[in-house]
């Protein structure tokens, strides 16, 4: 017993999660939070941008805790920006007032939202502000009504003649305009239209503008043939024979029954194929904006903490700049918590013979560089399976009843245990894209490989979305 709870004092105490959210940062939870203070005595406080630190009452007309046993309150005291102390009125924060005289700590009450009622913000667990907000702010054919930030909601696209038509006025927008760039939508649901589209459904928009479809869950592409073009799947030449070689390889690429290419590429691995028509969305400028659109529309719903569960989608090194650029200006009402793509790490920070443990090493020291609005917590991001939306998801018996097989992006067994080991020795928080009921048998069984070679307390592993 003596060993087991040494055992579990020295990881719980490495692996707690942290108030922020971090793993090596304020230690405001768990057993040794008596050791700090809100307002110690003869602390040294900082000057800011804000000023000196001080104790601020705010006052509301009501206040929703979401606590029941004290659902209202009036009042709400902070300190270096965090909450201290909830009350009714000024006079249930005395004690808190008279402990910050007592420190030399300025006390003031602030009474601009005393008509206002409180919220706490939302947390929202799992999103994607840069690829997510890049796919919202495209042209939208989704099935069900869209959001926008910005202007009215988009009505959604109840069948393909709907989308042929919205992708139509697309294409038309774009040719009056003089503009030769390529046509990229988003939002097809494959489920609620009955089947996919193909090269010939686009190619009844345009023969000789790029046309790509991103579907709704962002893991597949639909696209004509002037697309197949652009990425060498079409036409002559080593580098269009190179790429049919790959594409042949991969079971989310399809073909018709004289093997030719339908347009059709689901799951991620088939969707890269086409990342040169991709590209061109992940401009600095372009990409800012997206995050803008995506974090707009979490504000105006209550959101004030976003999660990027696969921060690595294009390029790692770029997107942690501008991840620190845009979430840390004093202008972006929002924090993030991201999570790295194990893989993504691996590619950019393994160096050239992409080794594993540097990646580890990287995105472990990336919590040292936490900010009170950019967190890292050493979470790392994987693929079991593939997406819910397409049915592309691995399902268990008795599978599709058409027949149909799912995708895999991480090899079940073996390699998916061996792919997470470094990471689960470093003590990383793993998060598993895993959907369907057979993705879940292979996760559990990685987890429960990984207990075995090293066992860990409070170790966070994460289903995300768990069918």
């Amino acid at each position: 017993m003596g060993a087991v709870l040494t055992l579990y004092e020295a990881y719980s105490g490495a692996y707690t999660l942290k108030t922020c959210g971090c793993n090596n940062c304020h230690g405001l939870s768990g057993w040794d939070a008596c050791l700090k203070q809100a307002m110690p005595q003869g602390e040294e406080r900082e000057q800011g941008e804000q000023g000196e630190k001080e104790f601020v009452i705010y006052t509301f007309s009501s206040v929703v805790t979401m606590n029941p046993s004290w659902p209202r309150a009036k009042c709400v005291g902070t300190y270096d920006g965090r909450i201290i102390v909830v009350g009714d009125s000024i006079d249930d924060m005395q004690p808190w007032l008279r402990r910050a005289s007592l420190v030399g700590i300025r006390s003031r009450v602030e009474r601009c939202f005393e008509t206002r009622v409180c919220y706490p913000g939302f947390v929202e667990p799992h999103s994607h502000p840069l690829i997510g907000g890049t796919a919202l702010s495209l042209p939208c054919v989704a099935y069900h009504t869209t959001p926008n930030p910005f202007g009215e909601a988009i009505p959604g696209c109840k069948n393909k003649a709907d989308v042929l038509k919205r992708l139509r006025e697309e294409e038309t927008k774009l040719k009056l305009s003089g503009s030769d760039e390529d046509l990229i939508a988003w939002g097809w649901d494959s489920v609620a239209m009955g089947g996919d589209l193909t090269r010939k459904d686009l190619d009844q928009i345009s023969q000789e503008r790029v046309i790509t479809v991103w579907d709704c869950s962002m893991h597949n592409s639909f696209c004509n043939t002037k697309a197949l073009e652009k990425v060498h799947l079409e036409g002559s030449g080593i580098w269009t024979w190179w790429n049919r070689r790959k594409a042949s390889r991969l079971p989310g690429v399809k073909f018709d029954s004289d093997g030719n290419l339908t347009g059709v590429f689901l799951g991620l691995d088939a969707t890269y194929l086409l990342i040169s028509i991709f590209q061109q969305l992940f401009k600095v400028r372009r990409m800012l904006e997206a995050m803008h659109y995506l974090t707009e529309l979490g504000r105006q719903n209550g959101i004030t903490t976003m999660a990027e569960m696969y921060l690595g989608v294009f390029a790692l090194p770029m997107e942690l700049r501008l991840f620190s650029f845009f979430y840390n200006s004093p202008n972006t009402p929002m924090r993030v918590v991201c999570t790295i793509a194990a893989d993504k790490a691996v590619k950019f920070f393994g160096g050239i013979w992409g080794r594993t443990s540097l990646a580890v090493d990287r995105v472990m020291s990336l919590q040292k560089t936490s900010t009170a609005k950019v967190i890292f917590n050493g979470g790392v991001k994987f693929f079991c399976d593939d997406a819910f939306f397409s049915l592309t998801m691995q399902v268990d018996f008795p599978g599709y009843c058409d027949g149909h097989s799912g995708i895999w992006n991480l090899a079940p067994g073996q390699t998916m245990f061996l792919k997470m080991l470094p990471w689960w020795k470093a003590g990383a928080r793993i998060h598993v894209h895993s959907n369907g009921d057979a993705a879940q048998d292979a996760t559990l069984h990685s987890l429960a490989a990984l207990q075995t070679a090293k066992p860990r307390f409070d170790h966070r592993f994460c289903f995300e979305h768990f069918g």
